[in-house]
């Protein structure tokens, strides 16, 4: 009885918040609509720019720009390195070295380090 009580408890919270959320949805497309057309465009690609990137609180990843051959398709080659900064620091290392292999992302991925388009990878 006291789970019935708690699924239906669960389901009507969950029912209220996505009903409170629900008019702001349009909003938030419209701004990832407008990012994804707009970081391609005003975003200056220059070869050996360095961005950093924090995909997890101790982890970090760098991106050097090597290749701009493909910028006109959306495209930039890049050498990555990631190394656990933590890691690191504890033992008193110095920064790893990019990887000799050029890497081509989107320049959204580049810009924002998301995950959420395809990466090729040139050899």
């Amino acid at each position: 009885m006291c789970r019935r009580i708690g699924s239906i408890l669960y389901r009507v919270v969950d029912t209220g918040i996505f009903v409170l959320c629900l008019p702001f949805y349009p909003v938030a497309i419209l701004l990832i609509a407008l990012q994804d057309w707009a970081v391609p465009r005003f975003g200056k690609v220059r070869l050996g720019l360095e961005i950093t990137h924090w995909p997890a609180c101790d982890q970090r990843e760098d991106l050097r720009v090597v290749d701009i051959s493909r910028l006109g398709e959306g495209l930039v080659g890049v050498q990555r390195r990631e190394w656990n900064v933590l890691h690191h620091h504890r033992l008193n290392l110095p920064h790893p070295p990019f990887c000799d292999a050029v890497e081509f992302c989107s320049t959204r991925r580049f810009w924002l380090g998301s995950d959420r388009r395809s990466v090729l990878r040139s050899n």
